[in-house]
């Protein structure tokens, strides 16, 4: 396969390592394909398209996830100490510069394929990789359409140098392992795209019992319960995962995960109704449904796949049998008061060494916010956490998918084949 090296191993203007602190060249392998990450999140900067300042992002949110602070002021202050930030004294703002420096000086690609589009009788069908799930492309599809060259690295290595304070090693250390087990770089990289691999990082890392007790020690906090935090934090989270094999097929994964969420009657041409309660309580607070689309899910008005994150776009077929549901174009459950709610999932494929490979689910506690659906605010009692009495998926034809006493990400574990690993 075709490879490229780009040249950029120059250190930064910025970047002046300090003797007071500690540097480490570090290999990052590239484990699942990558797009998006530039400036404009969908697009791939065919160049360097690994960004220094994205990685220095995600390592500010691993990091607070180790944090178990709820003051914001607070968690803030002691975020900006160390990463660099603004902070108030006297009501004076100062910036404060970040202790962590890091730079990427050099990046080896791989031929960057693009994504193409499939086609049924002339109209577009899907898109056609066969290394993401077209779930996991679902937000690109309009951009697709329109001939939007949008790009995927499939393979590729970079290396990062980071500058750190000595008396800071073990924190700045712990991050770069929970960005390297499950984070990533690009987009999407909380639903298995962007997936990477550091031997040194993970040369502790021997069995999936290494991972349960290395989160487990960055989990213990007196006093969190699963669900309640401010912030998405480990402690009160959940893990669930495989044991080791010798390589896992992440679009399987994500295919599987897409199957979960989109579960629906079969149909002669197209999927039937879906087997969620979502579109039946759309139905009924939006006091809209087809004659022949009375709400019926038992649930009534409840939303589980909130759980997954928010906003949660949805349209109706409003065409034949579906005259009469609603109409609009997007119908949006979005957090109250708020654009956006990240999913505190993250579906992983981690690499522990060339013949020891994990599928892995991380849950982070974030307390679930309230919701509202086209800008009008549900009861509490729509919100995903509310399970006592819930059925959640109802197949007559396989009721064992039926919540039956489980949580929502037991559920999706279940369904992937995951064990427990960590369940607060």
């Amino acid at each position: 396969m075709k490879r490229r090296r780009i040249s950029d191993a120059v250190w930064p203007s910025d970047f002046e390592p300090k003797v007071t602190q500690k540097t480490r060249e570090l290999t990052i392998d590239i484990i699942t394909p990558v797009f998006g990450g530039d400036v404009e999140s969908w697009k791939l900067n065919e160049k360097k398209p690994i960004r220094s300042q994205a990685i220095k992002g995600q390592l500010r949110f691993w990091w607070r996830t180790m944090q178990t602070e709820q003051d914001h002021k607070v968690l803030l202050a002691h975020e900006s100490a160390l990463w660099g930030g603004t902070s108030k004294n006297n009501d004076q703002e100062i910036r404060l510069k970040s202790r962590v420096e890091i730079a990427v000086v050099e990046q080896k690609i791989e031929q960057i394929p693009k994504v193409m589009t499939k086609e049924r009788n002339g109209k577009f069908s899907g898109l056609g990789t066969n290394d993401i799930s077209h779930y996991d492309l679902f937000p690109i599809i309009e951009k697709v359409k329109t001939n939007e060259k949008i790009l995927i690295l499939e393979k590729g290595t970079f290396k990062l140098i980071v500058n750190y304070p000595h008396e800071n090693e073990q924190e700045v250390l712990n991050t770069l392992k929970l960005w390297v087990l499950f984070g990533g770089v690009g987009a999407r990289t909380r639903r298995g795209c962007g997936s990477i691999y550091c031997r040194d990082l993970l040369a502790e890392f021997k069995t999936h019992q290494d991972v349960i007790a290395f989160v487990k020690n960055l989990s213990q906090a007196k006093g969190v319960s699963a669900g309640t935090s401010k912030y998405p934090i480990l402690a009160g989270g959940k893990l669930f995962g495989t044991e080791e094999t010798k390589g896992v097929d992440v679009k399987s994964l994500q295919d599987a995960y897409g199957v979960f969420r989109q579960d629906r009657a079969p149909g002669n041409q197209k999927p039937g109704r879906s087997y969620w309660p979502e579109p039946d309580a759309i139905r009924k607070v939006l006091e809209q449904h087809a004659p022949l689309h009375e709400p019926k899910h038992p649930d009534g008005v409840w939303f589980p796949r909130a759980a997954f994150g928010l906003p949660i776009l949805t349209q109706f077929n409003t065409r034949d049998n579906g005259a009469g549901d609603p109409f609009d174009k997007q119908i949006e459950l979005s957090p109250q008061g708020k654009d956006r709610w990240p999913s505190p999932v993250f579906i992983k494929v981690t690499k522990l060494s060339d013949n020891c490979w994990l599928k892995l689910v991380l849950v982070l506690n974030h307390k679930t916010p309230e919701l509202s659906l086209q800008k009008k605010h549900l009861e509490s009692s729509a919100k995903p956490d509310n399970l006592k009495g819930k059925v959640m998926i109802k197949d007559p034809e396989n009721p064992k998918k039926s919540l039956n006493g489980r949580t929502i990400y037991q559920a999706l574990a279940d369904h992937l084949k995951l064990g427990v690993w960590i369940n607060e």
